[in-house]
């Protein structure tokens, strides 16, 4: 067994059995397999038998397969060498390749000091940069060692001073959080993305467009970061989840402090008005356990909670603002109806018997506050 230690720390590295080994070529095989399994750099790699005066830089299958046949168990230390060892400096390709290796098998301090030692944090391999290798393999901690580095290349994205330079009309965080890369979106993050330029025909947030997708997940990072729950132009993030249906978004909207009884401008709309409107039966509930208000209404002209439950005839709906304790005789609307007129008009009959077993009028009374 060939027990290999790291030189600088004395951790046990790995423990090779001699079998798997090439033993037409046993020293190249060894390197190869630190390459294979801990991806260590071939050509970087030095392997020492012995301490003090006695120890020997391996060199030679030769002098691999003398200790293998000598000893049970061979223990090598190996060093990772700043340049090969004629002195000569590593290329800059030698280098790249060597920085692939260490980040897809996270070998953060060889990493950070290879970069260090100028090689190419944006070096592509198979078209890859060490970046995309970290991302593949959510290597986050080589992440921030490379951009640390000035690593600034990742797929099609530049970052630096450009990562929020829209292509196709979205920023790539806009476009990670639309389509739910969560990868993606956190390695912008972590690269200092802006949360909250608005982009896009809809001039959306990156917030905004992973509530109305009910991207929970995405939307829990950007708020963890401090994307706003407000949007510049539009409907916000709240408004939309409401509209969607995106229960857990809804949720998570409010655990960040959004406003459950806030009024979305220009409609005029609150959060519980727009759920009923589009019968999402699960958010109305979730508002209401939240002590969102059942009477809240803009003003007069715009429709209420149950105006707009009555408007659509969702029973469940309706059930649950009379047991919010909701106004039933309140006029609102473009026509200033009552929620017994307008389930009436609509035909919604099992409403309507619902509505008179509360006691609703039929008749025109004032706004409620």
């Amino acid at each position: 067994m060939l027990q290999v230690y790291a030189a600088a720390s004395g951790d046990l590295l790995a423990a090779v059995p001699v079998l798997e080994l090439d033993q037409n070529a046993p020293f190249r095989s060894l390197k190869k397999w630190l390459q294979r399994h801990h991806g260590l750099p071939e050509f970087m790699c030095q392997l020492v038998h012995g301490t003090g005066s006695k120890a020997v830089q391996l060199q030679a299958d030769a002098e691999l397969r003398s200790l293998v046949s000598a000893e049970v168990n061979v223990e090598l230390d190996l060093l990772l060498l700043p340049h090969p060892p004629d002195g000569q400096p590593f290329s800059s390709k030698q280098k790249g390749e060597a920085l692939h290796c260490l980040c897809a098998f996270e070998r953060l301090q060889a990493a950070r000091a290879l970069i260090q030692g100028s090689a190419n944090p944006d070096f592509r391999l198979s078209r890859l940069t060490p970046l995309d290798v970290a991302l593949n393999n959510s290597r986050w901690e080589v992440v921030r060692v490379l951009l640390e580095g000035g690593a600034s290349k990742v797929r099609d994205v530049e970052l630096g001073p450009n990562i929020n330079k829209e292509l196709d009309g979205m920023t790539p965080l806009f476009k990670a959080s639309k389509t739910n890369d969560v990868q993606m979106l956190r390695l912008l993050l972590m690269a200092r993305a802006d949360t909250n330029k608005p982009c896009g025909i809809d001039y959306d947030t990156p917030l905004g467009i992973a509530c109305s997708q009910g991207f929970a997940k995405s939307a829990a990072m950007l708020l963890e970061v401090g994307a706003s729950i407000a949007k510049p132009f539009g409907s916000e993030p709240l408004l939309r989840a409401c509209r969607e249906g995106h229960t857990n978004v809804v949720s998570l909207l409010l655990q960040h402090r959004a406003d459950k009884d806030q009024v979305f401008r220009p409609v005029g709309c609150t959060p519980l008005s727009v759920a009923c409107e589009y019968a999402r039966v699960q958010v109305v509930q979730l508002l209401l356990e939240r002590r969102a208000n059942p009477r809240k209404v803009f003003n007069e002209r715009e429709p209420g909670p149950l105006y707009m439950a009555c408007q659509t005839g969702n029973r469940e709906i309706v059930e649950l603002l009379l047991q919010a304790g909701v106004c039933t005789d309140q006029a609102c609307g473009f026509d200033l109806d009552v929620p017994l007129q307008v389930a009436s008009r609509q035909g919604h009959h099992e409403v309507v018997e619902l509505l008179q077993q509360a006691n609703a009028s039929s008749d025109i009374v004032g706004p409620a506050s």
